[in-house]
């Protein structure tokens, strides 16, 4: 299965210092990936629940938010509770309730002053109420005026953020702004925690994933490229060249049949609805356990209790993990130029990797491919061929040569 349970026992003495904090105390949680930050969030939403506060995780990922969900009435006992809400669901209810119209399709297209201004006065004529705790896992992805609104309306306001996975962005320098924006819009510039250790990737994941926090000799967060530790060890991570995606997808069915207790992410580097469409049905041909999301798709929605193929966008990966992650149309960016928001998108698909992380392309020209080729890159990974029809053996070559 996608989660794994962490006793209290495993947490390291900051974490544990973080889940002892009283539920009245606000707090900051800062920290790449694999650092714990979720699983904190998650056991923090269950103090929550277990105390009869009221609350709610708040999420940008529709996905991560399902597996909040989850997993908190796997620990709580109950079915089809809704203790997670994405962060359009939650503020679309506060707009309808505040207004009377359902909110518009893009938050630019908000009168901002006048709203604030309706929630000022529903604040005071208390036809609404502040939630006791609010708790708001990601946030870099969340726009800065949903942020106030956050602190405007949570007594106590737990938040939990990477600026180095904010994905849509135009140039390196957005990237520094995001978890400074984020502390300073809450007040917590000097009350938060700063998570260090990578307990979820290898050593060989966490280098190649570092990857795409470089730009030629300029860095995006030399802090971070520096002082986040993988303590595994593992296999190098794979650039497979395969023939075609039926090809790909049969030797990931295949791999997902012979290994049916492991978790694997297949995550696609594009959010074209043809491509995914024709790897969807290539799938669902094999014998393997395959589920997917995509998009505004309310069918399809993970079952974090099975193990087998979870497939989706690097849109939708964000706070997941899993044994094995295939990156599909890793050649599918055509620009020459790698810009900073393409760089994210990498970063964060490959830091879901728990053990083994495999690069699956057609084209060596396309520049993301043509960087991993490079001579100061090559050297971190294990090339691999697919060739069509070629007969495998168990853990294929994709993870021994």
């Amino acid at each position: 299965m996608v989660y794994r349970a962490v006793d209290v026992d495993d947490y390291t003495k900051i974490q544990r210092q973080i889940i002892k904090e009283p539920l009245t105390r606000s707090f900051a949680v800062v920290g790449g990936p694999g650092t714990g930050k979720t699983i904190i969030a998650l056991e923090r939403l269950q103090q929550v629940i277990s105390s009869g506060t009221p609350g709610y995780y708040i999420a940008y990922n529709r996905n991560l938010v399902q597996l909040a969900n989850y997993i908190m009435n796997e620990k709580m006992h109950t079915k089809n509770e809704i203790y997670a809400r994405t962060m359009n669901s939650w503020f679309a209810k506060i707009y309808y309730d505040i207004t009377g119209e359902y909110m518009p399709y893009g938050f630019n297209e908000i009168d901002w002053d006048d709203y604030n201004e309706k929630i000022d006065n529903a604040l005071d004529t208390g036809r609404l109420s502040k939630t006791p705790i609010l708790i708001a896992d990601e946030i870099q992805d969340f726009p800065a005026e949903v942020l106030k609104l956050i602190n405007k309306l949570g007594e106590t306001i737990n938040i939990f953020v990477d600026d180095n996975q904010k994905i849509d962005i135009e140039n390196v320098y957005d990237i520094f702004d995001v978890q400074g924006r984020a502390l300073s819009i809450f007040s917590l510039e000097e009350n938060f925690y700063d998570l260090t250790e990578n307990f979820r990737n290898t050593r060989e994941i966490e280098r190649v994933a570092k990857i795409f926090m470089h730009e030629g000799d300029v860095i995006y967060n030399d802090i971070t490229c520096a002082r986040i530790s993988a303590w595994r060890g593992g296999d190098k991570p794979a650039l497979i060249h395969a023939e075609s995606f039926t090809e790909t997808c049969h030797r990931i069915g295949l791999y997902s049949e012979q290994n049916p207790a492991r978790a694997i992410g297949v995550i696609l580097m594009t959010t074209n609805s043809k491509v995914f469409r024709q790897y969807q049905e290539e799938f669902a041909k094999r014998k393997c356990d395959f589920q997917y999301t995509f998009g505004y798709d309310r069918d399809s929605q993970f079952d974090y209790g099975k193990s087998g193929i979870y497939m989706m966008t690097y849109k939708t990966c964000k706070g997941l993990e899993f044994d094995d992650v295939f990156i599909l149309e890793a050649d599918s960016y055509e620009k020459s130029f790698i810009d900073a928001g393409t760089r994210r998108q990498y970063y964060v698909a490959c830091t879901r990797a728990r053990e083994n992380l495999s690069f699956i392309y057609r084209d060596p020209e396309s520049s993301v491919i043509r960087q991993l080729l490079a001579p100061e890159n090559i050297r971190l990974f294990r090339k691999i061929s697919w060739e069509p029809q070629e007969i495998l053996v168990k853990y294929m070559k994709v993870f021994r040569e």
